[in-house]
């Protein structure tokens, strides 16, 4: 059965300046999920167009990176996965990350006037805390790219202060705002901003997102705390980013590191 949300959607992205083409060619919305990603990879299986997307109001195992859960209640975020068929290299597939955080930024910038920054690799934070965070899933043919889902969660209507495991470090749309955020419109947004991004990518301007992305992280000319996903931890000062994601680092002895993916704690000036 199809959610109500599919119509209040539909009616937002009507009210848009533009509307997206490629992005939401195919609209599933649903009430609850395990995972939005997992309706995605199943959809693209069996042969879904290129920009599908897949939208539920409550995910009960939705997917972080580094095999974190991400749940959810009614109404608390924006639960986005997209189908992308670009064709590209398995070498390129980063830039689907940096797309998706800076459409994220994007958004919501446009939609509340918020400004937003981005911890690398893929977190979307305002004020240092976490706001919504970017995951994705790729099949490879070979050394080229069959399909990708970009799997997008962010915290809209979320009441951060009842959660004791995350006040202190996330926060939400509308905790920033005072008030609560309409999702229809901002999934709208949502879907423009990665329409107009991956235009970019589809007609080889990658450059421009990796672009946008690095001058919006905010890890860069900080000292670090690196953890590698084997658990092993570095300390270091974000120097720059690479074109393939990764973060180029130069620990105390001066020698140069290079991580392609790990978390990263921010470390007093």
């Amino acid at each position: 059965m199809r959610s109500p949300f599919h119509a209040s959607l539909v009616a937002a992205l009507a009210r848009l300046p533009e509307r997206p083409r490629a992005v939401g060619s195919e609209l599933t919305c649903v009430d609850e999920t395990p995972s939005t990603n997992d309706l995605a990879h199943a959809a693209a299986a069996a042969g879904c167009s290129d920009g599908a997307v897949f939208i539920a109001d409550v995910q009960t195992a939705g997917r972080g990176r580094s095999g974190r859960t991400w749940l959810s209640g009614p109404g608390d975020c924006a639960l986005v996965s997209v189908v992308l068929r670009a064709a590209m290299p398995a070498t390129e597939i980063g830039h689907l990350t940096m797309l998706g955080a800076c459409a994220v930024a994007a958004a919501v910038e446009s939609a509340v006037g918020v400004a937003c920054k981005l911890k690398w690799p893929n977190d979307v934070e305002v004020r240092g805390r976490k706001l919504a965070g970017v995951l994705v899933e790729s099949s490879l043919v070979g050394e080229r790219l069959d399909y990708a889902v970009l799997g997008i969660g962010v915290n809209l209507n979320l009441d951060t202060s009842t959660l004791p495991a995350i006040r202190d470090t996330a926060t939400s749309v509308a905790v920033e705002i005072g008030r609560p955020v309409d999702r229809a419109a901002f999934v709208a947004e949502l879907l423009l901003q990665l329409e107009r991004r991956y235009d970019l990518l589809v007609r080889g301007l990658g450059r421009a997102i990796f672009e946008e992305w690095r001058d919006r992280l905010s890890t860069l000319g900080r000292r670090v705390r690196l953890v590698e996903p084997d658990g092993s931890e570095v300390e270091l000062e974000a120097v720059d980013v690479s074109l393939d994601g990764a973060l180029i680092g130069r620990r105390a002895d001066g020698a140069r590191y290079v991580a392609l993916l790990g978390d990263v704690t921010l470390r007093p000036a």
